[in-house]
C-alpha cells in the first residue's frame, strides 16, 4: 500500500510489519517536515558520518532518500505524517477516530519523540473518557501529550479496581498482563514503566495491610473456646446475624463459593433450644494466611453488604461505636464485623496516585469510589437521602390528610 503525503517528495519511507502478517507500506513525504518535528527522525534521515547513510532512489524525476521503519501501525503512521505536514483534509473526524488508533498515534509520538507543538485534535475528545473501562492506556496517551487533569486520579482508581488474573490454559495475546478490570484483561504493554511500577506497588501496599488485618481477624474468631457466637437468640436481629456469620465465614475462607453449602441444616427448634454456633465449622487455624486476588473495590463492596445486616446508626457512627463498644455492648458477631469494617477503613483511608511528572497525589478512598460502585458503599462520606423512606412518609402524610379532610367534610355536612 502507498500513501502520498506530500506533493514535494524527497523522502520515501518503507514501513515493514511482521505481525499479524508480513506487509510493506510506502509513504511519500518531505524530509524537512519530519526533521523539524522529531529529533529521532532527524537522526534517521541524516545520520552521523560513522553510521550507514540512507539509500537514494529516483522518483518522479527526482532523487529521493529512502529509509525503513519497523512495526508501527500503518494507519496511525499515515495520520501522524499528515499532521506533521499540516494536511487537514486527510485526517479523520474527531468522533470517527477509534481509540485503538489514538493509542497507536501516542505510541508513535513517544517512540519518535515528536514535538508537542503539534497537537493531535482528538486528545481532548478522549480525555473525557479516560476513567471509563477500556481506556486504561490513557496512562500512555496522557503522559505523551502532557494531560495532567485527572491523570493521577486514574492511576489511583486503577489501584483499587485492578484484580489479579489467573489465566487458564495457554495465554497468547496478553501474556504480559497480570490484571483484570471489570472481569476484562488489561493490557499493560503500553503503560510507562514508572506508572506501571507505582500502580502495582501501591496496590501491593494496600493489599498487604488488608490481608494482615483479615488474617488477624481470622485467627481472632478461632482463638476463643467456644468460638464467637451470636448472642441475640430470641431477638429480631438473630436471623440477620446468622446470615452475616455465614458470609463472614466464607470471607475468611477466601471467598470460596462452595463453603456456604458445607454447613449442615440446623432446624429452627434446635436454634432456639441449643446455642448453635455459626462459626463451628469455621476455617482450620492451621490454614495459610488469608489472601485476596480480587480488586480492593470488590472487597470493599463485600464488606459494604454487611452493613445491611447491622443497625444503620452503628454503621454511620462506625468509629465511635468501635471506640465505645463497652457502652453499646454489641453482639459478638456484630462487634467483629464493625471492628473489621473500621480497620479496613483505616488501612485504605488514603490511595496514592501519580502524575505524569512522577509526583504522588493522595486520594481519599471514599471520594475515589466511582458512581457504579457507590450502591455498595456503607456511608463513609456519601450521606445519601433514603428516597424510599421519604416517599413512604410523604404518602402516609397524604393519606392522613385525605382522611382528615373527609372526616371534617362529613362533620360539617352533619352539622348543617
Amino acid at each position: 500500500m502507498e500513501h502520498q503525503i506530500s506533493s514535494d517528495v524527497d523522502l520515501i519511507i518503507y514501513l515493514i510489519n511482521s505481525d499479524p502478517s508480513p506487509s510493506t507500506t510506502k509513504y511519500y513525504v518531505t524530509a524537512w517536515s519530519l526533521q523539524q518535528a522529531s529529533p529521532v527522525f532527524s537522526r534517521i534521515i541524516v545520520p552521523g558520518p560513522r553510521f550507514r547513510q540512507p539509500f537514494r532512489t529516483r522518483y518522479a524525476g527526482k532523487e529521493c532518500l529512502t529509509i525503513t521503519l519497523e512495526d508501527d501501525d500503518p494507519e496511525a503512521l499515515r495520520i501522524v505524517f499528515n499532521l506533521l505536514h499540516l494536511n487537514k483534509k486527510p485526517l479523520p473526524a474527531i468522533k470517527k477516530l477509534s481509540w485503538n488508533t489514538m493509542r497507536e498515534i501516542a505510541a508513535i509520538w513517544d517512540k519518535y519523540d515528536i514535538s508537542n507543538l503539534i497537537r493531535p485534535p482528538w486528545v481532548t475528545h478522549f480525555q473525557t473518557k479516560m476513567l471509563s473501562f477500556g481506556y486504561e492506556d490513557w496512562l500512555l496517551v496522557g503522559r505523551v501529550f502532557n494531560e495532567e487533569r485527572d491523570y493521577a486520579k486514574l492511576t489511583a482508581l486503577l489501584v483499587i479496581e485492578l484484580a489479579e488474573a489467573k489465566p487458564k490454559g495457554k495465554v497468547t495475546r496478553l501474556e504480559h498482563t497480570a490484571f483484570f478490570r471489570a472481569e476484562s484483561p488489561v493490557d499493560l504493554s503500553m503503560w510507562p514503566d514508572s506508572i506501571k511500577n507505582h500502580i502495582t506497588t501501591e496496590r501491593s501496599r494496600l493489599l498487604d495491610g488488608i490481608c494482615s488485618l483479615m488474617s488477624r481477624w481470622k485467627r481472632k474468631y478461632r482463638s476463643g473456646l467456644p468460638p464467637i457466637y451470636c448472642a441475640c437468640l430470641g431477638d429480631i436481629s438473630y436471623n440477620l446475624h446468622q446470615s452475616l456469620s455465614d458470609e463472614l465465614r466464607i470471607l475468611f475462607k477466601g471467598m470460596d463459593p462452595s463453603v456456604g453449602d458445607q454447613r449442615p441444616y440446623v432446624s429452627f427448634l434446635r436454634r432456639i433450644t441449643h446455642l448453635s454456633n455459626p462459626f463451628r465449622r469455621g476455617v482450620d487455624p492451621s490454614a495459610p494466611a488469608w489472601n485476596w486476588t480480587g480488586s480492593i473495590l470488590e472487597l470493599q463492596s463485600i464488606l459494604g453488604k454487611f452493613a445491611n445486616k447491622l443497625p444503620a446508626r452503628r454503621v454511620r457512627q462506625l468509629s465511635y461505636t468501635v471506640d465505645n463498644a463497652r457502652l453499646f455492648r454489641p453482639c459478638p458477631v456484630e462487634e467483629l464485623t464493625l471492628e473489621m469494617m473500621h480497620e479496613f477503613r483505616v488501612v485504605t483511608a488514603v490511595v496514592k496516585g501519580i502524575n505524569t511528572d512522577g509526583k504522588e497525589v493522595d486520594f481519599v478512598f471514599d471520594r475515589l469510589i466511582p458512581d457504579y460502585a457507590k450502591d455498595a458503599h456503607w456511608g463513609w462520606g456519601y450521606p445519601r437521602t433514603n428516597w424510599h423512606v421519604l416517599s413512604v412518609l410523604g404518602l402516609s402524610i397524604f393519606v392522613v390528610s385525605l382522611l382528615a379532610s373527609a372526616v371534617m367534610a362529613a362533620a360539617a355536612a352533619w352539622l348543617m
